[in-house]
């Protein structure tokens, strides 16, 4: 809905005149006029007196409406009321900030990036985050009616659609978002718009050579934790030996009895006890610089492309490419009954 202003140069001071006298029926029915050489233009002050001088007459339905005119359109930054009178002036900027404080504003809404969308399968679901101004209750509704519902918390929320068939054709899907915030109700349209590009063709070159492999060559590493203790390079030969050689056991060799006088035995460790003692050595000196780890932030996306496997002519397994892209639109502000 839009509004214009009044083409009375004065019209300010007439408002402030209604309001201050208590006569919000003069204040609505003066900002409704449209003289024929009005500004076009929609005002976020003519919609925040509309939704003010409404709550004044008790009317919720129509207060709601031009609150999620002021909030939706303007994301209730607009607050130059400074033309009232002092004590409207104060009651006016009370009366937005409490619902600045408690509207159910979505600040963004889009796909969370994720690895899902890339795999030898189609996307089982769809990932949307929502970033929202309150704690506000929620119902999501499509064509085959509510698809799931609860409490979205203030700050970003993430809930999942399922894909089922999406992936099988192009086409737009129509969801419906509803946010309940006590007796009042924005409702949003989100549109997921899913475009399935043809088949991608992957040649695959194969080249034959008779020259000799070499012997391969492996490095192994250990780590405690993410720390790199030890990396040696080895060559892995392919024409070892057979028959080893080994040098002859003591005199005094005793596989069944005390080992006390084998030195070879006295001087050898556990592998587990000495990586049990290099962690310790390593968490020790890390104690006291630790840093504290921080989540990685979440990206989101307002379109995102996707790759995947699907069966193709003939029977042949082939990559497809989708282009999913999401839009939503805010349709109405209103009370619930």
């Amino acid at each position: 809905m839009s509004i214009v202003l009044p083409s009375n140069a004065d019209w300010m001071s007439d408002v402030s005149s209604y309001l201050s006298s208590g006569d919000y029926n003069g204040a609505v029915d003066y900002l409704m006029s449209h003289p024929e050489e009005a500004g076009k233009a929609p005002n976020p002050v003519i919609s925040g007196l509309l939704a003010y001088s409404y709550h004044k007459l008790q009317n919720n339905r129509m207060e709601y409406e031009w609150l999620g005119e002021y909030f939706e359109n303007y994301r209730g930054e607009e607050i130059i009321f400074d033309f009232l009178d002092d004590a409207t002036y104060k009651d006016m900027l009370n009366y937005l900030m409490v619902w600045k404080a408690k509207y159910p504003f979505v600040s963004e809404m889009a796909f969370v990036k994720s690895d899902i969308y890339q795999g030898p399968s189609p996307p089982d679901k769809l990932i949307i985050g929502i970033d929202i101004a309150s704690d506000t209750y929620y119902k999501l509704s499509g064509e085959e009616g509510v698809i799931k519902g609860g409490l979205l918390k203030q700050g970003f929320n993430s809930i999942s659609i399922k894909a089922d068939d999406f992936f099988q054709k192009s086409g737009i899907r129509t969801y419906f978002l509803d946010l309940k915030k006590g007796d009042l109700i924005v409702s949003k349209e989100v549109e997921i718009d899913i475009q399935i590009e043809s088949p991608v063709k992957v040649k695959r070159k194969i080249e034959v050579t008779d020259k000799p492999v070499p012997n391969p060559e492996f490095k192994i590493s250990m780590f405690v934790g993410d720390e790199l203790i030890i990396e040696s390079k080895k060559l892995a030969y392919e024409n070892l030996p057979l028959k080893l050689h080994l040098p002859p056991w003591p005199e005094n060799r005793s596989p069944y009895g005390p080992i006390y006088d084998n030195k070879f035995a006295l001087n050898s460790f556990s592998i587990p006890e000495a990586v049990g003692a290099l962690y310790n050595l390593f968490k020790a000196l890390k104690d006291g610089k630790k840093e504290e780890s921080k989540p990685r932030p979440v990206q989101k996306q307002m379109q995102i492309r996707s790759s995947f496997l699907r069966e193709g002519v003939g029977g042949k397994a082939e990559e497809f490419r989708a282009v999913i892209t999401l839009k939503t639109k805010n349709i109405k502000a209103g009370a619930f009954y």
